[in-house]
């Protein structure tokens, strides 16, 4: 567990480095053409991503076995693509209840997804590199700690702590578990890579088509809605069903003495 924590402190750190560095250039750009101060964001992870990728690198967590970026079967990603799909919509009901929590982050995110730079860094660099190092790293090092399903959930209450945005850390938490759970039950990073993309994704796309509704269920009706919800509970549970009886190994890893 230590282990794990100690991997999302150095990353803090690594993006701080990466602001302390990156941004203050791009500041002085974006004063000089008029680009919005928010997009300095955008370089400064794509540093921070590179920084923390050459450590994992250097450290052994992406290369020898097992294989973070390992083939995954075809049908198995399909069944991660409508178990993604459904929990999304799920999630989205859930959290919709839980407005009484602050967003701190709604304007920053509302700019950077009127921004190609803002898409590219939420829709694809950062679910990489959370992936990486959330699944790839501090999940693979509690399976090597503890038993998969105490793993799964020390990850996801650790990957919803990370965001800190409050709306955030419970829509997080809840992904965790669904995205440690694709990495332990297929061996690769590939599923939950593509799942996160999605859930991003969604998001971005809610915000550009959208922006004046606060819900995903204020597109329908209340009927609608509960029709939805009934049948994405019935896909997120079929699909977790399929996946679990494929014929895909999941991860196997030693249970040394906890610590």
């Amino acid at each position: 567990m230590k282990t794990a924590v100690k991997l999302i402190l150095i990353y803090l750190l690594i993006q701080v480095v990466g602001v302390a560095v990156v941004a203050p250039a791009v500041l002085l750009l974006a004063h000089l053409t008029g680009m919005h101060d928010v997009h300095a964001i955008i370089p400064s992870l794509i540093v921070s991503m590179l920084l923390m990728l050459g450590y994992l690198y250097k450290k052994g967590y992406l290369t020898g076995r097992p294989n973070p970026f390992a083939g995954v079967r075809p049908t198995f990603c399909l069944w991660a693509v409508v178990a993604g799909g459904s929990f999304i919509v799920l999630e989205e009901g859930l959290v919709s209840l839980l407005n009484f929590l602050p967003n701190w982050m709604d304007a920053v995110f509302e700019e950077l997804a009127y921004s190609w730079w803002g898409i590219g860094g939420i829709c694809l660099l950062g679910p990489v590199l959370e992936e990486v190092l959330f699944r790839g790293a501090v999940t693979k090092h509690l399976l090597e700690r503890y038993r998969p399903c105490l793993a799964i959930l020390l990850s996801g209450l650790l990957f919803g702590l990370f965001h800190i945005n409050p709306v955030q850390v419970v829509a997080a938490t809840l992904s965790g578990w669904l995205l440690g759970w694709l990495y332990w039950r297929s061996g690769s990073l590939w599923p939950s890579i593509l799942v996160h993309v999605m859930n991003n994704s969604f998001s971005v796309y809610l915000m550009r088509t959208h922006p004046d509704i606060e819900n995903f269920r204020e597109l329908f009706t209340r009927e609608d809605y509960l029709v939805l919800l009934l049948l994405s509970a019935l896909l997120l549970g079929v699909s977790l069903w399929a996946m679990q009886r494929s014929r895909v190994k999941p991860l196997d890893l030693s249970l040394p003495q906890a610590e």
